[in-house]
């Protein structure tokens, strides 16, 4: 008996302590990302991202994944606002609807609102953000993001916030 519990002492104490993540762990890298895009900032924003991360977005070709992912998704993203006539897009993340971790793996959705110009009129769009993250050496990373919009609307026109 005295062997037994001495071993599953060991194994308890051996093993690596998971704390359970609040939401404002999870959302850290979350809005560090969107701060870091939002000042264009494309460095501090890869500092948020695992290896090889994926992202999911409403203009072509909607998905970029691999080690260059951010810089494909960025030349995309500007050829689209260009072709687009919008400037001075800015995203706004709300509070996290859900955000759940387990173990080294995290899963978040928040409210999001982008603004930005668009021929010279104020326009906002609602989405949904979700994110898939992974704890990368203490710190949360997104391993994946998608942004599920909902249709662009000139502000005061009809105006919606994000659910």
């Amino acid at each position: 008996m005295k062997t037994a519990l001495m071993a599953i002492m060991a194994v308890t104490l051996a093993a690596p302590a998971t704390f359970a993540a609040t939401p404002d762990e999870l959302m850290a890298a979350p809005r560090a990302f969107i701060a870091a895009l939002d000042r264009d900032d494309m460095a501090a924003a890869g500092k948020t991202l695992t290896a090889s991360p994926s992202f999911i977005d409403e203009f072509p070709p909607h998905a970029w994944s691999g080690p260059d992912a951010l810089k494909q998704w960025g030349a995309d993203y500007a050829a689209a606002n260009k072709a687009a006539h919008m400037t001075g897009g800015k995203v706004k993340l709300g509070d996290p609807i859900v955000a759940q971790a387990e173990g080294d793996t995290a899963y978040v959705v928040a409210a999001a609102n982008e603004t930005y110009k668009q021929d010279g009129k104020r326009t906002a769009e609602s989405a949904r953000m979700v994110f898939a993250l992974r704890r990368e050496g203490g710190t949360w990373k997104i391993a994946s993001w998608a942004w599920a919009g909902r249709q662009p609307h000139v502000e005061g026109a009809g105006a919606t916030k994000a659910p």
